[in-house]
C-alpha cells in the first residue's frame, strides 16, 4: 500500500507541473497539423506531357516536304503518333481502351498512313487495313475488353505449346532452365489474363486492381527466380518480400480489397506509433528526465528521504511512475488522434481490416484496426520503455533535468541515423547496440530482422541487459548518493 501511495504522490507531482500541459498542448497542435496535412495532401504523380509532344509533332508535320520520298517514313511515323494520341483522347486517357490502343492499333494505323501518304498507294490493301481497324474500334466502342483478353489467352496458349516442345528438345542444364523459365512466364501471363476474366478487371494502369495484378506478376517472377537457389541474407529478404507481396496482391485481386486509404483515420491509426513516436518521446522524456533530478535541484529530496520509506522504495515508485507515463503518452496521443481524426475524416475507414502475410503459416491474415494497433504497440513498447528508462537513469545519475532531457532527446534522434548506417554497412559488432534491437516490428508474423546479425531472441536478451544495466546503476547511485550538501 505504501508503494501505491508513493506512486500516487509521484503522479500528482508530474501532473502538478505546468510544463506537462504545455507539452500536451504542443502535441495536440502537431496532431491537428498532421491530420490537416494528410487531408489536403495529394500524392504527386510524375506525368508525361504527351499533349505537349503531340503539338510539337503537329508543328513539325508542317515543315516536312512529302515530295521528297526520304521524308515519307518520318511524316508517317509522326502522323501515326498524332492519330494514336487523338484516338486515346477520344476514349479518355485513363480508359482501358487508351491502355490498349498503342499495342492493338499502332501497326495498323501506321500502315494506313503509309498507304495514304506514301508514293505507292494500294486501295485494296488500304480497305483491308481499314476493315481491321474498324473491327478493333467496334470492340472498343462496345466496351468489349474481354475479347482482347481471350485473344491474348489464345496467343499465349500457342506460345506455351511451342515452349513445351522447345523444353523437350533442350539439352544441358542452362538450356533446360531457360526453357522452364519461359514456360513459367507464359503460364503466369495466362494466369493474369484469366484473373482479369474471373475477377472482372479491365485493362488499365493506375487503379488498385491493375496495380495489384502487376505487383503479383512481378513478385511471382522474383519468387521463381530465387526459390531454388542458395540465398544470402539480402537475397533471403528479397525472397521473403516477394512472397509477402505475391500473397497480399493476390488477396487484393481475389477480394477486391483496396488498402489504399492514405490520409484517413485508418491509415494514421495503424501507423500511430510511427507517425507520432517523437511526440510520445517528448511526453516521456520531459516526465522521466526530471522525475529524480528535480528533487535535487529544488531541494525536496531531503523532505522525501526523511519519510518512513527506504531509498529503494522511493526510487521504485518513481520508476513505476515512468512506466505509467509511457502508457499515458500512448493513450494521450491516441485520444488526440481519435478526436481530431474523427472530426476531419470520420470513422468509416475503420471498417477496412488490416491484412498481413504470416511467414510461419504461409497464409494471409486479417484483423481489425484496433487489434493490429495493440499488436503494434507490443512490438514497439520496448522502444518507449527503454527511452523512459534512459531518461530516468540520466535523471538519477546526473541529477540535472536539462542535461537528462537533452541527452535523451539526442539519443532518440540519433538512433534512426545509427540504424540506417549500421544496416547499410553491415557492421557486425554493432549488433549489441540497443537501437538495432528495441523495435520488434520486423518480427511480427514470422518476419526476420533487416540486420542479418540480430534475431528475436537476441534482441530480447539485449533489451533486457540494457534495461537491467540502467536500473541497477540508478538504484546503486541513488542509494549511495550524499545529500548532506544539497
Amino acid at each position: 500500500m505504501s508503494l501505491i501511495k508513493l506512486v500516487k504522490n509521484e503522479l500528482i507531482k508530474v501532473f502538478g507541473k505546468k510544463s506537462i500541459y504545455i507539452v500536451l498542448f504542443i502535441c495536440l497542435g502537431f496532431v491537428v497539423l498532421t491530420n490537416f496535412i494528410y487531408k489536403s495532401y495529394k500524392e504527386p504523380t510524375i506525368t508525361y506531357n504527351e499533349e505537349y509532344d503531340i503539338n510539337a509533332l503537329i508543328e513539325e508535320q508542317k515543315t516536312i516536304d512529302l515530295k521528297n520520298s526520304k521524308n515519307i517514313e518520318w511524316y508517317v511515323s509522326n502522323q501515326t503518333e498524332i492519330d494514336i494520341y487523338n484516338l486515346k483522347k477520344s476514349y479518355d486517357l485513363d480508359s482501358w481502351q487508351a491502355y490498349l490502343i498503342p499495342g492493338e492499333l499502332y501497326e495498323t494505323i501506321y500502315q494506313i498512313n503509309y498507304l495514304k501518304y506514301g508514293k505507292y498507294k494500294n486501295s485494296y490493301e488500304l480497305k483491308k487495313l481499314q476493315k481491321t481497324y474498324n473491327k478493333i474500334i467496334a470492340k472498343f466502342d462496345n466496351d468489349d475488353w474481354r475479347s482482347f483478353v481471350n485473344d491474348e489467352i489464345t496467343d499465349l496458349n500457342k506460345t506455351l505449346k511451342t515452349e513445351k516442345k522447345d523444353l523437350a528438345k533442350a539439352k544441358g542444364t542452362a538450356a533446360i532452365e531457360a526453357a522452364n523459365k519461359a514456360i513459367f512466364l507464359t503460364e503466369l501471363d495466362i494466369e493474369i489474363a484469366n484473373l482479369r476474366l474471373d475477377k472482372d478487371i479491365p485493362y488499365g494502369n493506375t487503379d488498385y486492381l491493375n496495380v495489384a495484378l502487376l505487383e503479383y506478376q512481378n513478385s511471382k517472377t522474383t519468387w521463381y527466380e530465387n526459390k531454388d537457389k542458395e540465398r544470402n541474407y539480402d537475397e533471403e529478404l528479397t525472397f521473403r518480400e516477394a512472397l509477402k507481396t505475391m500473397a497480399l496482391s493476390k488477396y487484393t485481386v481475389d477480394h477486391k480489397y483496396n488498402a489504399s486509404t492514405t490520409g484517413s483515420m485508418r491509415s494514421i491509426y495503424i501507423n500511430l506509433l510511427t507517425e507520432y513516436q517523437f511526440l510520445m518521446f517528448i511526453i516521456i522524456i520531459f516526465s522521466c528526465g526530471a522525475i529524480v533530478s528535480d528533487e535535487f535541484s529544488k531541494g525536496t529530496i531531503k523532505m522525501l528521504l526523511i519519510r518512513p520509506y527506504s531509498r529503494h522504495k522511493i526510487l521504485l515508485a518513481k520508476l513505476i511512475t515512468c512506466v505509467l507515463m509511457v502508457l499515458f503518452a500512448y493513450l494521450a496521443i491516441f485520444a488526440f488522434q481519435s478526436i481530431v481524426g474523427y472530426l476531419i475524416y470520420g470513422a468509416s475507414s475503420l471498417s477496412i481490416p488490416v491484412v498481413n502475410y504470416n511467414f510461419n503459416t504461409g497464409t494471409v491474415v486479417t484483423q481489425n484496426v484496433f487489434s493490429y494497433m495493440g499488436l503494434s504497440l507490443l512490438a514497439q513498447a520496448p522502444v518507449l520503455l527503454l527511452i523512459a528508462t534512459l531518461a530516468f537513469t540520466l535523471s538519477t545519475l546526473i541529477a540535472n533535468s536539462a542535461a537528462s532531457i537533452a541527452i535523451s532527446f539526442v539519443g532518440s534522434i540519433a538512433s534512426s541515423i545509427i540504424n540506417l548506417l549500421v544496416i547499410a554497412y553491415k557492421v557486425k559488432f554493432m549488433r549489441y547496440f540497443i537501437t538495432l534491437n528495441w523495435d520488434f516490428t520486423d518480427y511480427l508474423f514470422g518476419g526476420i530482422s533487416q540486420f542479418k546479425y540480430t534475431n528475436l531472441n537476441f534482441s530480447i536478451i539485449v533489451c533486457l541487459i540494457y534495461f537491467l544495466m540502467m536500473i541497477i546503476a540508478s538504484f546503486i547511485v541513488f542509494k549511495n548518493k550524499n545529500i548532506k550538501n544539497i
